[in-house]
């Protein structure tokens, strides 16, 4: 200190702050701890909004997975109901209805017996139904014939096996038929001897009703016999059945199998009549 200092008594104040290493004037050492509290202020303000956005956006977010799963499910109603329309609408369609008839033809033409699942059904009835779908359904044209006989090839007859009753069919090649109406079986020439025209045609089919669960059709068919096809054709009115069966039959992609033939609680207004 000067003598001049010493006199006044005053100490000179340093315009500096010593921080450990270097001297910062004190003005700039109060900015900068300004300046820091002011990046620490906006640092918390910034990650508050970052915070608030991301709960906004959260929000967002699941306002718009609910919206597009309500669609969805509206969606999937819609279809089912558009199906389910469509469905009613082809099993009242005549065209579907001749169709359906056609199918089962070989079945009630035969006169096929009743059964629940296709293992319960006879080997030769099994047999018989799919000579029968190639007499109805074929071009007979294609194949050999001797007389009135025409010769089918044991091969196409398991083709219409699997085609009226699927792969899961269980039979073995033989003579099936009776006096009236016989398809023999040839071993070595591995075919099929039948009738070109058979004239013994028990049944013809009549689609009463059709029932649609998914892809299983449940058929009720009425029984006409010939006589009464040919009378009620001539003043154009429907025939009574004789009898009512139920067929059991899958549909996908235009496949068809029949599951079960079964008999119709139809019969018993019959027995009432």
């Amino acid at each position: 200190m000067t003598k001049k200092q010493r006199k006044s008594g005053k100490k000179k104040t340093s315009a500096f702050v010593d921080n450990g290493f270097e001297k910062q004037p004190a003005v700039l050492a109060h900015i900068k701890g300004s300046l820091d509290d002011t990046a620490s202020v906006e640092h918390i303000k910034h990650d508050e909004e970052q915070e608030d956005y991301s709960v906004k956006k959260k929000k967002s977010h699941f306002i718009i997975g609910l919206f597009v799963l309500i669609m969805a499910v509206v969606g999937i109603i819609s279809s089912i109901s558009a199906i389910s329309k469509a469905i009613g609408s082809l099993a009242d369609d005549a065209s579907f209805k001749n169709e359906l008839a056609k199918y089962v033809f070989p079945l009630v033409v035969n006169d096929a017996p009743a059964f629940d699942k296709i293992e319960d059904m006879p080997e030769s009835a099994i047999i018989s139904c799919a000579v029968w779908n190639i007499l109805l359904n074929s071009d007979l044209s294609q194949y050999e014939t001797e007389g009135d006989n025409v010769i089918i090839p044991k091969v196409d007859v398991e083709y219409n096996i699997n085609k009226l009753f699927g792969s899961s069919a269980k039979y073995e090649h033989q003579t099936v038929g009776d006096l009236f109406l016989q398809f023999e079986y040839i071993p070595e020439k591995n075919s099929y001897s039948a009738p070109k025209k058979p004239r013994y045609m028990l049944y013809s089919p009549y689609i009463d009703s059709v029932e649609v669960v998914g892809e299983t059709y449940t058929v009720t068919v009425g029984y006409i016999p010939p006589s009464l096809v040919m009378l009620h054709e001539e003043v154009n009115t429907q025939p009574e059945a004789e009898k009512y069966m139920v067929f059991t039959i899958s549909i996908t992609n235009e496949r068809k199998t029949i599951k079960a033939l079964t008999y119709s609680e139809k019969n018993k207004e019959l027995s009432l009549d």
